[in-house]
């Protein structure tokens, strides 16, 4: 890592020299990061690997119009390089008459979430972590298959105008798949933390669901109550939480709540917020533009009560303001999103859950899940990795996976209780920094629409 004080001379040299070269305003961002992974499968490591990159992107402002330009190199003739094709680039676009400039803000400094113990995990300690799965493994005459990462992160953004954020952290992320011939069994843990990393404790469930789910039964397409593991649960707060509560969206009209906010559109039992600075997650300070994160409520008792903004999306209505969403990727502009999710947990267990349940499915997780109506927020996937069916309040067999379409808010409206603990699931896209800290869940009506 560079150190603050070196990534500020990159910065402010970058934006002076954007300056000097008829920029009106000018904003450099610095990312270095070191990542580090060990990933196994069939009881062996077959990949090893680590790197470390740098990053700069330049944003200028000519008047209305805007340029970026971004590079994988911290050279001082390559930075300048990026800031003239930035200007240029600028110079080119149309004017913006929605653009109302680069945002202000009071400076951020977070190192909150560093950790010693995470950045030095070392290729030795993460096949230590790995021997000793594989061992339980063989034990059990079952197959493992997973990974084991670490990274520090270095982040800054600056501009001419006064902004300027910095963030030093580190993050973690672990997978074991257990497999036996026709079962498996699947954990998942992401953090800042590794010292939180029970990987024991996870790694147990996953052998005890790849020996129990061997020989799973069909059952017919249709309607069950179903009771969803965390990673399961994950997926269907992920596509609500990006697909209706994006300031852009709700201002475009492409989100079923826009002009609605303060109704009630999911279960009472439901509270959810959007927090960077949760060290229950994996932190972050500020967003892709510098503007610092807090705490901002989006659902209370069901009813939706904000959605998240960037600085340009919120200049596009009088008294609005950024809630620090701005979620560019190097020069990819995106719509603004909850990167941050938290979901406040009931008090019930799986176990109590699957006491309650009549006929019902007991789920693991979802795979490859993806919305077919993004307006309503129907969504299709597969059940993976151990379901279960459950009658008369005991598990009576494992199920063959599922194919699932289902509309996100009418499953959120019918939750019948949340689990009394929180995990979080770092995503998809954007790894484990971004994510959601969510509960099992126990639904009233699930609509699985074919046989896998």
């Amino acid at each position: 890592m560079l150190g603050k004080d070196k990534v500020r001379r990159i910065t402010d040299e970058s934006i002076e020299y954007g300056l000097a070269s008829g920029a009106t305003q000018v904003e450099a961002s610095v990312t270095c990061n070191k990542s580090y992974l060990t990933r196994y499968a069939m009881n062996h490591i077959n990949h090893n690997t680590g790197c470390e990159n740098s990053r700069f992107t330049a944003r200028v402002v000519l008047g209305k119009r805007t340029g970026s330009a971004s590079i994988g190199s911290l050279d001082p003739v390559r930075v300048k390089a990026a800031v003239d094709q930035a200007i240029t680039l600028a110079r080119l676009a149309d004017p913006d008459p929605n653009f109302k400039g680069l945002p202000v803000s009071e400076p951020v400094s977070w190192e909150g979430s560093w950790s010693k113990d995470t950045k030095d995990l070392s290729p030795d300690g993460r096949a230590g972590i790995v021997s000793e799965i594989v061992g339980e493994a063989r034990r059990n005459r079952l197959e493992a298959a997973g990974i084991i990462a670490n990274e520090e992160e270095e982040l800054a953004v600056k501009n001419s105008l006064g902004l300027d954020s910095y963030q030093k952290g580190t993050s973690y992320a672990f997978t074991v798949t257990s497999m036996s011939a026709t079962g498996s069994g699947y954990a998942r843990s992401d953090g800042w933390d590794i010292k939180n990393l029970d990987w024991r404790e996870l790694a147990e469930p996953t052998m005890e669901k790849a020996l129990s789910s061997q020989n799973p039964v069909s059952v017919e397409p249709g309607v069950y109550e179903v009771i969803l593991e965390s990673n399961a649960s994950a997926v269907l707060f992920n596509f609500f939480t990006r697909l209706a509560l994006s300031g852009r969206a709700y201002l475009d009209g492409r989100s079923l709540v826009s002009g609605r906010l303060g109704e009630k559109f999911v279960s009472e039992k439901l509270d959810i917020f959007d927090d960077g600075l949760d060290l229950r997650g994996v932190p972050r300070a500020f967003d892709s533009e510098g503007m610092p994160k807090k705490r901002l409520e989006l659902v209370s008792k069901g009813h939706v009560v904000n959605v998240c903004y960037d600085s340009y999306t919120a200049g596009l209505r009088e008294g609005l303001e950024s809630t620090g969403h701005e979620a560019s990727f190097r020069s990819y502009k995106q719509d603004p999103f909850p990167a941050n999710v938290f979901v406040e947990p009931g008090t019930s267990t799986v176990e109590d859950m699957i006491s309650s349940t009549k006929r019902g499915l007991w789920i693991t997780r979802f795979h490859y899940t993806n919305p077919i109506d993004p307006y309503h927020i129907v969504v299709t996937g597969m059940t993976r990795d151990a379901m279960f069916l459950i009658e008369d309040g005991k598990v009576v067999a494992p199920v063959r996976p599922m194919r699932f379409t289902q509309n996100v808010v009418e499953a959120l409206s019918g939750i019948q209780a949340l689990g009394g603990e929180i995990q979080y699931i770092g995503g998809y896209i954007g790894g484990p920094k971004v994510g959601q800290a969510v509960p099992a869940v126990k639904i009233d009506r699930f609509n699985f629409t074919g046989r896998v």
